[in-house]
């Protein structure tokens, strides 16, 4: 490598430092300026936070006090390895000064780092996929400068925390392939996976992913050595480290190891009658027998009251449509724009991965069928708690989409752009939408 180079490569890495810092500024800013909770899930996950931090121990998921009203059962019930990263930030700044305030921006803190790694492993990535700049730049714009992924940096959820967890994993299967799957790398993939596991349900497409495709890489290369059985042990060893203290409590305390009976169970008992959120009368689009197509294009389906369909709908939110602590739409111009930009770039990246299919190697077959399985995997999920749990067509349930939709859709548009500059449009703009709705919605 020349000095050159090397000094481009400095210049790029300082700048990408300084773009990082800026943008997270500016969730932090969001986060600060917004000192009101942000919705009722904000508000249910702080219960679990204040708890935590006076008495300085796990909650069962139980007690009175973690319940959320009206609905009966405890994010304590479920994975809330967030609230943890709130209760120490939290911590750390009540040593300089102590308000309610603070505690709300402390508990924010989390989201804010976590969509800040979302942007710097985005930039990792792009470096091992894309040989273009402009593709590189593209990629990263559409990870970070989502409005909806702006909103989840800028609050408590365990959403954000879930979607670093998707980079990362991602990031470490790259750099795996790379490395041949040295110590460094598997202790990254166990970190990923150990984050996802213990922040949400609805991304638990990528702990799949990336456990099935570390242990395929390896069985196609036949490399059964003692090594290989090692490194194996290692990521189990350190991802039941770094999760026993959920799913081991939960058992012992539930029988239970996900939850998710527990939650079903104390909603049926503490949940309210009315409104009907006891999963027994819960008008959901299964309990008043409206059809799952029905739901999704919104045909015909008039008992539970909404606009349209729960696709559109999610499609909506998913780009953004939660500003300033309400449900505010940005003008149907952008919708209409990323609608055709994300479309049309994820069909010509899975065109093109169709077409190139004999030159792709095996590694990259199985990356890119993974990708298209967490989207699958993902959309089902929030399919299936919407249809038969509790109707919410929201954007951030199915945001682990955001990686490998955005993938296709660079791969779709580096081939574009050898013939139209399209990715410097597109960039350009991500990042006008983002400051537009940023200054205008969300502080």
């Amino acid at each position: 490598m020349s000095i050159s180079s090397i000094l481009v490569k400095n210049k790029e890495n300082f700048l990408l430092w300084i773009a990082l810092f800026l943008y997270f500024l500016l969730l932090m800013n969001a986060a600060v300026v917004n000192v009101h909770i942000f919705g009722n899930d904000e508000q249910a996950r702080l219960l679990v936070v204040r708890y935590i931090f006076h008495l300085n121990r796990l909650p069962i998921g139980n007690e009175s006090a973690v319940r959320i009203p009206l609905w009966g059962f405890s994010y304590a019930m479920e994975p809330y390895f967030p609230s943890l990263v709130a209760v120490f930030w939290i911590k750390v700044l009540f040593l300089f000064e102590k308000g309610n305030k603070l505690f709300i921006i402390g508990g924010r803190i989390g989201s804010v780092l976590a969509a800040c790694g979302v942007g710097f492993l985005s930039w990792e990535i792009a470096q091992l996929q894309f040989n273009k700049k402009s593709s590189q730049y593209l990629f990263i714009s559409l990870s970070i400068f989502l409005p909806e992924v702006m909103i989840l940096g800028s609050y408590l959820n365990n959403d954000i925390m879930s979607l670093l967890a998707s980079y990362l994993i991602t990031f470490a299967l790259l750099l795996g392939m790379k490395k041949n799957w040295d110590w460094p790398t598997c202790i990254l993939l166990a970190v990923g996976l150990s984050i996802g596991a213990v922040s949400y349900y609805f991304a638990y497409g990528f702990i799949i992913f990336g456990l099935a495709s570390f242990i395929i890489f390896n069985v196609k290369k036949r490399t059964f050595s003692k090594r290989f059985v090692i490194k194996v042990l290692l990521i189990i060893v350190l991802i039941l480290i770094l999760t026993s203290w959920f799913f081991v409590r939960n058992w012992l305390h539930f029988h239970d190891v996900l939850g998710l009976k527990t939650v079903s169970l104390y909603s049926e008992r503490f949940g309210s009658i009315n409104p009907p959120l006891k999963p027994s009368i819960r008008p959901t689009p299964a309990h008043v027998h409206e059809s799952l197509f029905q739901m999704v294009s919104g045909f015909k389906f008039q008992k539970i009251p909404k606009a349209t369909g729960w696709l559109y709908l999610s499609a909506l939110s998913f780009v953004g449509t939660w500003f300033n602590h309400a449900h505010l739409l940005m003008p149907s111009v952008i919708y209409d724009i990323y609608g055709i930009v994300l479309t049309s770039g994820f069909l010509g990246g899975i065109f093109l991965t169709i077409r190139n299919w004999r030159t792709l190697s095996f590694e990259m077959k199985l990356f890119r069928i993974g990708l298209l399985l967490t989207m699958v995997s993902a959309f089902s999920c929030s399919l299936y708690y919407s249809y038969f749990v509790d109707y919410e067509p929201a954007g951030r349930y199915i945001i682990s989409i955001l990686l490998p939709l955005m993938y296709f859709v660079t791969v779709g548009f580096d081939w574009l752009s050898r013939k139209v500059m399209l990715s410097g449009i597109m960039i350009t703009f991500c990042f006008l939408v983002a400051m537009w709705s940023y200054f205008y919605y969300l502080i």
